[in-house]
């Protein structure tokens, strides 16, 4: 049994239950429509906001209808907004196959991000769980504002530590800090309770993008997508930061002159690794990526239960 499996033992049931329901929610009479959507659900990734979701649930109750149409709600999201960055980013794979954008081209990929936006919102609308419905908006907000600000930092190649946090905190953590306390309102959690849980997203969902973020430069094919694909579109994240801020000033003028490059060879790509290396910065990031792990863990009534082992 995988980590995953074993954290998502407790809600395999209600998880279940998502699966299904996603299924039927996402069918459409389209059939370029239907077949994208077939390719795009067909390797979902690890699906953490779903599993978030049910698993907050289980904390203060049992998971019911209102709980799976927010999970599926929830997920639909969050895959409509890879879509989109896709295409914004020009990736050619994920999960180890080819994006939509690169199989059909973008407008086809924006489109069906705005169709799945649409059908999320409905679906939200579905599971009458008000919480779920206005945390999308405020989601889905985050999202886009969160981009644009990253675009304005990956041009200038700004390695500043208050920016990245709110990068991170935009784009992901604040679905997985929605998706906690979204699962804890539909089983009709109290306000206290579902404050709580959106502390604990919110902290899963900072611990889990540094934890990309590293991974992103030491790279394994069981992450489905090429080594270093943030510094080569160009975005500064915490191990170079932290790399950045302890070395002398000549590495800094080194490492500002080769990052203002348009592209990168393999060579530009192994001595900015080398770099991250010689002055720490993945044992630095880590560090701090545990000290978010750390405060989820220790998060009263949650810290003790089996979604703690979420943030592993």
């Amino acid at each position: 049994m995988t980590i995953l499996e074993q954290i998502r033992q407790p809600v395999q049931a209600d998880f279940e239950q998502f699966e299904n329901l996603l299924h039927k929610q996402v069918a459409a009479d389209n059939q370029l429509l239907s077949v994208v959507l077939q390719h795009t659900f067909k390797n979902p990734g690890k699906q953490l906001r779903p599993t978030l979701l049910l698993l907050s649930a289980r904390v203060f109750g049992m998971p019911d209808r209102k709980t799976w149409f927010s999970a599926v709600a929830y997920e639909m999201l969050h895959c409509a907004s890879l879509l989109h960055d896709d295409v914004v980013d020009v990736s050619a794979r994920r999960h180890g196959h080819d994006t939509v954008n690169q199989h059909w081209g973008n407008k086809v990929a924006v489109l069906t991000g705005d169709y799945l936006l649409a059908n999320a919102i409905r679906t939200g609308i579905e599971s009458g769980v008000e919480y779920t419905v206005r945390s999308m908006a405020e989601v889905g907000c985050n999202l886009a504002d969160g981009e644009l600000f990253q675009m304005r930092q990956a041009d200038a190649h700004r390695f500043n530590q208050d920016a990245y946090y709110k990068i991170i905190a935009q784009k992901t953590a604040c679905m997985f800090r929605a998706c906690a306390a979204s699962g804890a309102a539909s089983v009709g959690a109290s306000s206290a309770d579902v404050a709580l849980m959106a502390a604990f997203g919110e902290l899963l969902g900072m611990c889990f993008q540094i934890k990309d973020d590293i991974l992103d430069y030491v790279g394994t094919a069981l992450l489905g997508k090429p080594t270093m694909t943030d510094i080569r579109e160009g975005k500064v994240t915490l191990p170079l930061i932290k790399a950045f801020a302890s070395a002398p000033e000549g590495k800094q003028s080194q490492m500002r002159s080769l990052l203002s490059q348009t592209t990168y060879s393999d060579a530009d790509l192994h001595a900015i690794r080398a770099f991250i290396d010689e002055q720490d910065g993945f044992s630095k990031a880590g560090d701090i990526m545990l000290q978010y792990k750390g405060k989820a863990a220790a998060t009263p009534r949650v810290g003790s239960k089996t979604i703690a082992a979420a943030a592993a």
